[in-house]
C-alpha cells in the first residue's frame, strides 16, 4: 500500500512521481539484494553519528518522511544526538527508475529523459512547486554528481530545515536527505554525502567510481 508522501517531498520536486516515488516498496530493497555494496556507512559521516531507529531513539518524530522510513528499514538512516535530542538526520536511498516509469525499454528511456529535464532546470521546478515552495527555498549546486542532479535547502512546516539531493545515475534514481531542524545549515555536507552515494551506485551498476558525470 502506498504511504502518504510528506510535505517535504512535495517541495523536493516530486510532483515528478507523486504517487510512487520515495515510497520505496519492497521492490526497492530487492534492487540491492544482488550486491553487497552499501549505500552509506558510519565511516562516511562525521564522528558522533549512529544508525537511526525510530523505535530506539527519543524525539524521533521529525515528520513522516517516506524515504527516511525506507532508508531506516534498509540500514541507511543515521542520526546525530546531542543531550539526548536528535539534531541531524541523514537518509539515503537508491531505486530503479523502472519502479516509477515501468520496466519497458521505451518507458525507461522516456523516464530518464524526463528526470534529466526536471533535475537540470531549477527555475522550472521552482515554478512547478508554486505555493508549496518554501519562502527560503535555495537551490544548491551538486558538482560532478550523477548524470543529472539537483540540490536544495528549505524550511518545511513540522519538519524544519532540510538539505535534499536528487540525482540520476544510469537507471537508478537516488536521494539524500539531511534534516537539520534547529540549525540553518547541516553539519554534514550534501555535496560530500551525494558524492559518496554516487560512487557506491556506480559500483553497484558496474561503472568505474571515477567515471566523470555526464555534462
Amino acid at each position: 500500500m502506498v504511504k502518504p508522501i510528506a510535505k517535504i517531498l512535495t517541495f523536493a520536486v516530486l510532483l515528478i512521481c507523486l504517487t510512487c516515488f520515495l515510497t520505496f516498496s519492497l521492490s526497492n530493497q530487492a534492487a540491492w539484494a544482488f550486491t553487497s555494496t552499501p549505500l552509506l556507512t558510519l565511516e562516511d559521516l562525521p564522528p558522533g553519528f549512529t544508525y537511526y531507529s525510530s523505535e530506539g531513539m527519543q524525539n524521533s518524530s521529525s515528520g513522516a518522511i517516506a524515504n527516511c522510513e525506507a532508508a531506516e528499514a534498509q540500514g541507511y538512516a543515521f542520526a546525530l544526538q546531542q543531550d539526548g535530542e536528535i539534531i541531524e538526520r541523514v537518509c539515503v536511498t537508491s531505486s530503479p527508475i523502472s519502479n516509477i516509469f515501468g520496466d519497458s525499454e521505451s518507458n525507461s528511456a522516456l523516464g530518464e529523459a524526463f528526470l534529466d529535464a526536471m533535475l537540470s532546470n531549477p527555475d522550472a521546478l521552482s515554478q512547478l512547486l508554486g505555493q508549496e515552495k518554501p519562502a527560503d527555498l535555495e537551490f544548491l549546486e551538486l558538482k560532478g554528481i550523477g548524470d543529472s542532479a539537483v540540490g536544495f535547502r528549505g524550511t518545511v512546516e513540522a519538519i524544519g530545515a532540510a538539505d535534499i539531493g536528487l540525482f540520476r545515475r544510469g537507471a537508478m534514481l537516488n536521494t539524500v536527505f539531511i534534516i537539520h531542524p534547529n540549525h540553518p545549515t547541516p553539519l554534514t555536507s550534501l555535496q560530500e554525502i551525494a558524492s559518496k552515494l554516487d560512487e557506491q551506485v556506480k559500483l553497484s551498476v558496474g561503472e568505474s567510481p571515477f567515471t566523470p558525470a555526464t555534462s
